[in-house]
């Protein structure tokens, strides 16, 4: 049983909820005159964080005590009082369009992260949870593979045509990516935990789609994740059986459609080279994105400009970009989580940030399911240096945060390996 001082709330409405967000949320896709996968889902979002604020108000909810909850408290009083001195303080609270990660988005995945945390009984209902998540994970990835041969069976809004890397569901594939660096962790230690051919399928299905998304980013990522995996579960027999698969994956998708995916990461020594040398073209224009971002760090070291309004702190900068990017674009994320936060929350908002989520580490343990989350979460962490938070992925992401401190707080862990 999870052992803490408050007792478990009532999962009659809290497990839907969370079911809902794994298992449906990802798939979401209304066609409408803005967004397929973006506005729908920031209405939904918007909708479960509401019933799930209720449902931690109908049961007198008490804050748990955790050493993690202090730092996201005063990381959201920042991000609020940065969004209401906001010379934009409506998009700041609301989010922009096509966007919307404004301080409420923050505010409701914060909800969602406790009523995980909370609605976690036993280690049982973790795993039951991870299995739902999966599940949607495989068919996000079927989807996300048939698009790398040709086939696209999701509707796309005009003009939103990736060719054939992989977006599914999701809306983008540097956003597909990010949703699959939180999936393969899982999908790995399932395997090495109980090799069999389900497993190996779903573990070939979601790397292989980690791949097809084309996102040099999220490769970052997800061999940082799979680095933690093989340094905590290094003994495991099935582990030579896992890179097999791996290997293999790798060795079928490498020479299709004239060597794409070949070709894209034999250009990462390239990009490398071109950041030292301090190319503002370097990795799609990235390191000019950045060096104008970080310009703003001197004016918001206490407060920032507001959640989700970096595209009004880099006004001054529309000439520049004219000439660096060839065409009129207006620049309203960093490709970097902690650069945007850092200006548009704050930096001491940024750094109560990632105080909360070393608090959620517990590199100490060794179980499995442990080890699955501390990959989850430096996988993430290491990918959002050159990928932004979306509403499309970021609610999963807080509520896989919720699981692990409900697993790292818990005698649970102890009995999962």
């Amino acid at each position: 049983m999870i052992n803490r001082e408050k007792p478990v709330i009532n999962c009659k409405l809290t497990h839907p909820i969370i079911w809902f967000m794994l298992a449906l949320y990802p798939l979401i896709i209304v066609p409408n005159e803005y967004n397929y996968s973006c506005l729908p889902r920031y209405i939904i979002l918007l909708t479960l964080g509401l019933l799930a604020g209720f449902c931690l108000v109908r049961d007198r909810y008490c804050f748990p005590r955790h050493r993690s909850l202090i730092p996201l408290i005063v990381f959201l009083i920042l991000s609020l009082i940065a969004a209401i001195l906001s010379s934009h303080p409506a998009e700041a609270l609301l989010g922009t369009p096509f966007r919307f990660t404004g301080f409420l988005t923050h505010l409701v995945c914060a909800v969602l992260f406790i009523l995980a945390y909370l609605s976690v009984r036993n280690h049982a209902d973790i795993n039951r949870f991870i299995n739902i998540f999966l599940g949607t994970a495989a068919i996000v990835a079927f989807l996300g593979l048939l698009q790398f041969f040709g086939i696209q069976p999701v509707p796309h809004p005009p003009g939103f045509d990736f060719g054939l890397r992989s977006d599914a569901t999701i809306g983008n594939p540097n956003f597909l990516g990010t949703y699959i660096v939180l999936a393969f962790p899982f999908a790995a230690v399932k395997y090495l935990q109980k090799p069999c051919n389900k497993w190996a399928l779903l573990v070939a299905l979601i790397y292989a789609v980690g791949l097809t998304n084309l996102t040099r980013g999220v490769w970052i990522g997800l061999f940082a994740a799979f680095l933690v995996l093989f340094f905590y579960l290094r003994n495991r027999r099935s582990l030579f059986s896992f890179i097999a698969i791996l290997i293999t994956v790798t060795a079928v998708l490498f020479p299709l459609h004239d060597g794409l995916l070949y070709k894209r990461v034999f250009s990462l020594p390239a990009e490398a080279q071109s950041c030292i040398e301090g190319d503002d073209n370097a990795g799609t224009n990235r390191l000019y994105i950045w060096k104008i971002t970080a310009a703003q760090l001197k004016n918001t070291l206490l407060i920032g400009t507001g959640p989700d309004t970096l595209k009004y702190a880099l006004e001054d900068y529309r000439d520049r970009t004219r000439e660096v990017f060839g065409r009129e674009i207006i620049i309203d994320k960093a490709h970097n989580i902690y650069l945007e936060q850092a200006v548009t929350h704050g930096l001491l908002a940024l750094i109560c940030y990632l105080t909360f989520l070393f608090c959620l580490l517990r590199p100490e343990r060794k179980d499995a399911l442990s080890v699955a989350f501390l990959s989850m979460v430096v996988g993430y962490m290491v990918q959002g240096t050159f990928n932004i938070d979306v509403v499309q992925v970021y609610p999963l992401w807080w509520i896989m945060l919720g699981f692990y401190l409900a697993h790292s707080s818990s005698k649970a862990a102890k009995n999962s390996q």
